[in-house]
């Protein structure tokens, strides 16, 4: 990753369903309101709402705009995901009130960074070219996880929870192209894998940069931006984040 270069993980009650209790929010309904705020989704669904699925026991996508549906991941690691769930502070809303609480353990866990894995492992093969340690399994495990993630016959949409910022100012087109060309050298080995299979679906990208949601598409083995949102748009992001989080 570029120097000057660097991500910054959103609160953690922002996007693990689990930190914050009494209030049905969660990163699934900020993302559709982003998705229902772009121009470019506005475009694809010819002008239709894009509507949260009211089940999904039967393999539904979260959200559907007539016979367009889209499903909504997280990119990350299952450890990454059960470690942050465990060790971090859940919140209770009640009557409008935010009370912390402590974490269910104390401590410190250990997880793997999914996307820096990306570079050691052969997707064709599922082989991980690292030396056997103490963590070799979780890595594995979570390689396996994610690779059954990558090839579900769905649209999917994988939400990165960070933001990305640099020590020194950049004009913003300029630093979208140094963010995609980051991204690429870790993300692209994983995408080109999900082509393999789900060659006829939609696969989209999208993380934080300077308060705004950047979506990007995989299409022709690269990253291309579709369309950016500013944070503003989501009420429910910015509910979560100035009344439950910050």
């Amino acid at each position: 990753m570029n120097n000057d270069l660097y991500e910054q993980l959103l609160p953690v009650q922002m996007f693990i369903k689990s930190l914050i209790k009494g209030k049905n929010e969660n990163y699934e309904n900020y993302i559709l309101e982003v998705i229902n705020n772009s121009l470019y989704f506005y475009k694809k669904s010819k002008g239709l709402k894009y509507i949260k699925s009211k089940q999904e026991s039967h393999g539904e996508c979260d959200c559907y705009a007539g016979d367009y549906g889209l499903d909504f991941k997280l990119f990350g690691s299952e450890s990454m995901f059960n470690t942050i769930s465990n060790f971090s502070s859940r919140i209770i809303v009640q009557d409008e009130c935010a009370l912390f609480t402590s974490s269910k353990k104390q401590g410190e866990g250990k997880c793997s960074n999914l996307h820096k894995l990306f570079r050691f492992y052969d997707f064709n093969e599922q082989k991980l070219n690292l030396p056997t340690n103490n963590f070799y399994n979780k890595y594995v495990k979570d390689l396996k996880y994610f690779t059954k993630v990558l090839v579900k016959p769905k649209n999917l949409l994988f939400f990165y929870p960070v933001t990305f910022l640099f020590k020194i100012d950049k004009a913003f087109n300029m630093a979208l192209d140094s963010i995609i060309k980051a991204i690429s050298q870790d993300f692209l080995s994983a995408f080109k894998f999900r082509k393999k299979y789900c060659e006829d679906k939609e696969t989209y990208l999208m993380f934080l940069y300077n308060d705004f949601f950047v979506i990007l598409k995989y299409k022709n083995d690269k990253f291309v931006i579709v369309d950016y949102v500013n944070v503003r748009l989501s009420e429910t992001f910015n509910r979560m984040y100035w009344e439950y989080v910050l």
